[in-house]
């Protein structure tokens, strides 16, 4: 059973030079209790392919062709605003890759955290306990004291698992985590790496792990999506393609 199908996805941008093909025919698969990495160099249309799940794209994108079908029954690229804002951070959450600019910084983090759960129907004192338990469960230390606490006396890997405590509160059925390894160095990024796969394995959600990092996604993933010119060029077993890559691109990907 898959979380996620996207098929044939194609999706343009109108630009002063004419239509931008950002992504042509698009086809991935997130199965349920998996990681899937998506990996290419910038520019291959990793971030547009998280955009169009996301309904996020710029207002001159647009989705021209495909579909993208979540837990068998809806068309993220057919459903109107309401009903998508209605999946976002309950069944849908992201990890974007700025640590510094995913919280907000006049607002404490337990202030935050109740926020994320307004849908969920409890108290005050309730939601501070879901909150304390899932900063503990990402290792912030003394969680009980930093809900009171702003984002700038935290450091940026505490505020990267921050971030991840916040996507996964209302734990959602996929988990979109878009190269949150990018702006931390490279002992937090191995940290945060085993953490995600930790929680993964406990809440049992999806993950679409977006990186242009191939020993991040070895680490991490069961499975790997490669991209290339807003295609996807070759897809199987994370073991199978570093061990047996066919297609030139992820050689030479593999190569550099």
């Amino acid at each position: 059973m898959s979380v996620l199908d996207v098929h044939d996805l194609s999706v343009d941008f109108a630009t002063e030079g004419g239509t931008l093909q950002a992504l042509r025919k698009v086809n991935l698969s997130v199965p349920a209790n998996r990681i899937v990495g998506v990996v290419g160099e910038s520019g291959c249309g990793k971030s547009t392919l998280i955009n169009a799940i996301l309904g996020l794209l710029a207002d001159n994108g647009k989705v021209t062709g495909g579909q993208i079908v979540f837990e068998n029954n809806q068309d993220l690229a057919r459903i109107d605003d309401t009903a998508m804002r209605a999946l976002r951070g309950q069944k849908i959450s992201t990890v974007f890759q700025d640590p510094m600019g995913a919280l907000n910084p006049v607002l404490s983090v337990g202030r935050q955290m109740r926020d994320i759960q307004y849908r969920s129907g409890l108290s005050k004192k309730e939601k501070d306990a879901r909150s304390v338990a899932m900063l503990r469960k990402v290792r912030i230390p003394d969680p009980d004291q930093r809900l009171s606490q702003f984002p700038h006396e935290f450091s940026g890997g505490m505020k990267q698992r921050i971030a991840i405590a916040m996507a996964l509160m209302m734990e959602p059925s996929l988990l979109i985590a878009d190269e949150p390894t990018t702006a931390l160095d490279a002992t937090l990024e191995v940290t945060i790496i085993e953490l995600l796969k930790e929680l993964q394995q406990q809440m049992g959600c999806s993950v679409l792990f977006i990186s242009h990092h191939l020993g991040v996604i070895a680490e991490l993933c069961d499975e790997m999506i490669v991209m290339y010119a807003g295609e996807v060029v070759e897809r199987g077993t994370t073991r199978d393609i570093f061990h047996n890559a066919r297609h030139p691109y992820t050689r030479k990907l593999l190569g550099a």
